[in-house]
């Protein structure tokens, strides 16, 4: 079995989603996996994330925007493959699970976090007319896998019928452990989302602390 990553931008930026991709796709390679990553052959670059070992195929694309569309996947993929989609409301993944289908290849849907209550309500109209499409979608995937087990009361109000992974994404501890803020600061990897990223939860947290 083959684990094929789809993702069209896997080679350019350094958000969220590319960097978790990245990491499924290390992590699942290093335990002894067949892996691969498919990205859009018009965006191409040198990117800091990529895993050298693991072969990048490129695929063509048609249309424009957020409607560019893979139009040779099914070529690449075998049917011993496992086919990997990331992210949500992307039209290139309906057509890359379209012809994952056609070529009788299973797709597991990653959705990052992206059918979150708080999140479908940006562009919460256009979100509302493509959701017949996202349900079908989901509900043919071999599963849907989220990071945690309350994940899936917001993602089963776009598609109930939906089969659920849930599997957190690992990370290596650093060997050099905090020591408990010797050095006065607090500091704050993250993006800094009010709706999204819980920082209600962060502020909450800061109020337990003891004054200096």
């Amino acid at each position: 079995m083959r684990l094929v990553h789809y993702y069209p931008r896997a080679l350019v930026g350094d958000g969220g989603p590319t960097r978790a991709m990245w990491t499924w796709a290390s992590a699942t390679y290093s335990a002894g996996c067949d892996v691969a990553v498919l990205y859009d052959a018009d965006l191409e670059a040198q990117s800091p994330l990529r895993h050298h070992a693991i072969p990048v195929i490129p695929v063509k694309h048609r249309g424009a925007g957020r409607f560019r569309v893979p139009s040779q996947l099914g070529a690449v993929l075998t049917p011993h493959d496992v086919l990997v989609l990331h992210s949500t409301y992307i039209p290139s993944n309906i057509g890359a699970a379209w012809s994952a289908r056609r070529r009788g290849v299973p797709y597991i849907v990653m959705p990052h976090g992206g059918y979150n209550a708080r999140a479908r309500e940006r562009r919460r109209s256009r979100k509302k007319l493509w959701l017949p499409v996202e349900r079908l979608y989901l509900e043919r995937a071999l599963a849907v896998h989220i990071f945690f087990e309350n994940e899936s009361r917001d993602a089963s109000q776009v598609a109930p019928h939906a089969r659920w992974l849930i599997a957190p994404t690992g990370f290596d501890m650093p060997t050099a452990r905090w020591d408990g803020g010797t050095g006065g600061y607090l500091a704050w990897l993250g993006r800094y989302d009010i709706r999204t990223k819980g920082l209600d939860l962060l502020v909450q947290a800061m109020s337990h602390l003891p004054m200096p």
